[in-house]
């Protein structure tokens, strides 16, 4: 297989790219593509073991070249699909669409609301849980308070753009990521508890509170381990796999490439 990321104009490429197909883990199955993926011969169902070259082990092997290509670029795939003669592999050169983080024509009103929506929310959802958590540092509610708004803040990523950028710091800011989504539920129901004054049961029987958020709680640090171990040890977060499945559905855990 070719190594490299063809490119069919490299000199005048700088726009920034998406993949025109997507993937569903752990299976590594082509489950939705666009018209210029499908002229160039991927399929609905092809499973993808490389990628430029490389074989795939996580979501970096994929989300790393798209990051580092730019329009003119072309994605090197080799698929394993099902013939007519049993499994064959086939390599296939697929074009890479022009990303578009907002997606919509600046100035309408598509374009103003993925603007306040995907960037001025998340960022007042973190200026408001720190500014509240700094001048009530001693105050449970606040520190419950800031958690929530970490969650809302993570929720409204994008799924092209959540992994980060590839250093040293992506698996662990990735993992902090997925425990950052499912800590909402978990601030809202504590919150609850304790705000704007201790709950009387609570009082009188501070663990039972975390009957549920035991569970609560276990589910964001394993979804949060998936999220990590995804990225380059995709063979040991599809052993976690079943256990996410029971605690988590899987539109709410994965995103598609």
């Amino acid at each position: 297989m070719a190594r490299g990321i063809a490119s069919t104009n490299c000199s005048t490429a700088t726009s920034f790219v998406s993949t025109s197909f997507g993937i569903r883990w752990p299976s590594l199955k082509v489950d939705a593509l666009d018209s210029n993926a499908e002229l160039a011969g991927l399929r609905q169902g092809d499973i993808v073991i490389a990628v430029n070259g490389r074989p795939v082990q996580g979501w970096s092997d994929i989300f790393g070249p798209v990051r580092r290509a730019r329009t003119g670029n072309r994605l090197l795939l080799r698929v394993k699909r099902t013939g007519a003669a049993g499994p064959v592999e086939q390599d296939l050169s697929v074009p890479l669409d022009p990303f578009t983080y907002v997606g919509y024509k600046p100035g309408s009103a598509e374009y103003i609301a993925t603007i306040c929506s995907r960037i001025l929310t998340p960022l007042f959802c973190l200026l408001l849980g720190f500014w509240v958590a700094a001048v009530r540092i001693g105050d449970p509610a606040a520190w419950a308070l800031l958690a929530l708004m970490l969650s809302v803040a993570n929720l409204l990523i994008d799924a092209r753009t959540m992994y980060g950028h590839e250093d040293a710091l992506q698996p662990l800011l990735t993992t902090l990521t997925g425990i950052s989504i499912r800590l909402g539920p978990l601030a809202l129901v504590y919150f609850g508890i304790i705000f704007p004054e201790t709950l009387a049961f609570d009082r009188k029987f501070p663990w039972i509170k975390w009957i549920v958020m035991g569970p609560m709680l276990v589910r964001a640090a394993l979804a949060g381990m998936v999220f990590g171990l995804l990225l380059h040890h995709g063979d040991m977060a599809a052993r976690l796999w079943p256990i996410v499945l029971a605690m988590d559905p899987p539109p709410q855990i994965l995103n598609w490439v």
